[in-house]
């Protein structure tokens, strides 16, 4: 097989993309070795991976650290990290929430304070769950308020309100 062909086939990794992977997995070890004890409790993480990082957290010799961090980065090299990495996400993120689920219940709060009943609907059938008497009732007020006194941010009473339950909605779900 000529490297033409190696290259070409869906299989081949080239050195740089491996020593950028080994890199990114060394990096996520150190941030959940990094981590206090009450976070790092709250992973589910593989069995040898826990035991290896447990090992690294109490190591104090910087070389000895390092070494043990390398094995940690190689041992999630084998893993899939996304999941590990939500995981690490949602623990250091205080509020829960992550910047495009921000973004999703702001776009969702403008668009009922702004819509039509179609996007009431249609935010309903997206989330059954809903309270749809109470939830209609804090559209409407929302919307009364903005056109009385429009906010540049959206930060009425019943908006506020209103984001707080759609966020609830999407955490739900």
């Amino acid at each position: 097989m000529t490297d033409n062909q190696l290259e070409e086939s869906e299989e081949y990794i080239s050195k740089t993309q491996r020593k950028k992977g080994a890199q990114e997995a060394s990096t996520l070890g150190g941030r959940i070795v990094a981590l206090t004890k009450k976070e790092f409790a709250k992973l589910n993480l593989p069995e040898s991976v826990y035991d290896a990082i447990k090992t690294a957290r109490e190591i104090r010799s910087n070389g000895a650290r390092k070494r043990q961090l390398q094995y940690v980065g190689k041992l999630l090299r084998n893993e899939d990290c996304t999941d590990i990495e939500q995981q690490l996400e949602k623990i250091l993120d205080p509020a829960g929430r992550n910047k495009q689920e921000l973004r999703q219940i702001e776009t969702w709060r403008d668009t009922l304070i702004n819509g039509n009943s179609s996007v009431l609907q249609q935010f309903f059938e997206t989330f059954p769950a809903t309270d749809k008497q109470q939830f209609r009732q804090l559209v409407r007020n929302a919307q009364k308020e903005v056109a009385v006194d429009p906010p540049p941010n959206l930060s009425s009473k019943n908006a506020k309100r209103l984001f707080q339950l759609i966020a609830e909605q999407i955490n739900k779900s």
